[in-house]
């Protein structure tokens, strides 16, 4: 009568061997991605933020940021409360969608007197504004002081 052999050790060998190498690179891609979603951060740095008014009454918003994050940076709000107690809310949108770490996206917006928020803006005054940042999978927001200026003539 013959003997039976299930599996020649040398094939036991290869398969444990493919199951390993198999198993440590789906362990890799895990440890991978915890570790990247782990050290990734939004940051954003108000670099300027300035409201002049001028004698007619026109307000003139100047802001830059700087995304000292490492994650890309989509969308910045401003917010502040106006005196009459209504919110001034401004998107700053002139950055193609998209503020790459280590980039500045500035911003310069006139708003004529006709506009209600502007004439709601007390010169020489200081509002806080809510600076609000978002990308893919996170959120930011810091709190800055604004003065509202007299238009300099240079």
């Amino acid at each position: 009568m013959r003997t039976r052999r299930a599996i020649s050790p040398i094939l036991a060998v290869i398969i444990l061997m493919t199951i390993a190498t198999m198993g440590g690179g789906i362990l890799f891609g895990i440890q991978n991605q915890i570790l990247v979603t782990g050290l990734s951060k939004i940051d954003l740095r108000v670099v300027d933020l300035r409201l002049e008014k001028d004698m007619s009454g026109s307000c003139y918003l100047q802001t830059a940021f700087y995304n000292s994050g490492t994650e890309l940076i989509q969308k910045i709000h401003l917010k502040t409360t106006l005196d009459d107690g209504e919110d001034f809310v401004r998107e700053i949108d002139n950055f193609g969608g998209i503020l790459v770490p280590g980039d500045t996206a500035e911003s310069f917006e006139m708003i004529e007197f006709s506009d209600f928020q502007c004439g709601n803006f007390t010169t020489s005054k200081t509002y806080s504004v809510f600076v609000n940042a978002s990308s893919n999978d996170s959120k930011f927001s810091t709190l800055q002081t604004m003065k509202v200026e007299n238009v300099t003539k240079t």
